[in-house]
């Protein structure tokens, strides 16, 4: 598709760029997407005060107020030029200096449901929602969300784990008061024989070689539209899941992973 080169982006500032993300906020993903015509992002995202945010979407409703015209999702693409433009707006703001701008190349969120982005709801089938692809274990850095809480999954395999709930897994986790990164740090560190994870320490004892450790995970950013009590909810969905993934893989396996206890 050949794009427009009439489409600049100089005018897009900070202050725009913030209050599209706050409409963002206010109206949720669907009605902001549907308002500005755009679809979902499936490479590109933004991550924001513990939210993700669809890139494209978020430079065309900013431009709308800057110039105060429309930039439809055909005149300018989502890769370079909207990369480009953000990360000129936002390298010199404070505001985000924790922010990431990240191409989601292991499926940390293109294999999840539409869900991932709405209130949870107790009848809410969190086995659908979609886990990272497998990495190794020592690789985790190389994931963007793992700035969230969330489940992770470990597995003791040489070739890749078939599934979460593969046999050949031999840990399931959960992480509500820290992030995944810090969570995954401590486990690493009672693998070295440090003190910090109990079911990495497990694994040390019984001595499962980190060499062969593959990891999965399913970050759980905040949702949009509610900000009191929305942190409860994702903390009660994320504990709900590792007991449904524990479930799973004992009703499949008949035991548990060798580096949870019972």
């Amino acid at each position: 598709m050949r794009l427009r080169s009439s489409v600049r982006f100089p005018a897009v500032d900070a202050s725009a760029l913030l209050a599209a993300i706050k409409e963002f906020n206010d109206l949720g993903r669907d009605k902001f997407l549907k308002k500005y015509d755009f679809s979902r992002s499936s490479k590109f995202y933004l991550i924001h005060e513990q939210r993700i945010y669809d890139t494209k979407a978020l430079v065309g409703a900013a431009y709308r107020r800057a110039p105060g015209k429309k930039l439809t999702n055909d005149k300018f693409s989502g890769g370079v030029q909207t990369k480009a433009a953000l990360e000129r707006i936002m390298k010199p703001e404070a505001l985000f200096r924790h922010s990431k701008l990240f191409e989601d190349t292991l499926g940390e969120l293109s294999n999840l449901s539409g869900e991932f982005d709405h209130l949870p709801r107790a009848q809410s089938d969190l086995r659908k929602l979609g886990f990272s692809k497998w990495i190794l274990l020592r690789q985790y850095k190389e994931l963007h969300t793992r700035c969230f809480p969330g489940v992770y999954v470990i597995a003791d395999s040489t070739p890749q784990p078939a599934s979460i709930i593969d046999p050949a897994v031999v840990y399931i986790g959960e992480t509500v008061d820290q992030t995944l990164d810090q969570r995954l740090d401590q486990f690493n560190c009672s693998l070295d024989g440090r003190p910090g994870h109990s079911g990495g320490a497990t694994l040390k004892k019984k001595g499962i070689p980190r060499r062969k450790l593959w990891l999965s995970i399913r970050s759980f950013p905040l949702g949009y539209g509610m900000e009191d009590g929305f942190a409860d909810l994702r903390s009660s969905q994320i504990r709900l899941l590792e007991r449904i993934l524990l479930h799973e893989y004992v009703c499949a396996n008949r035991n548990y992973p060798k580096g949870n206890s019972k």
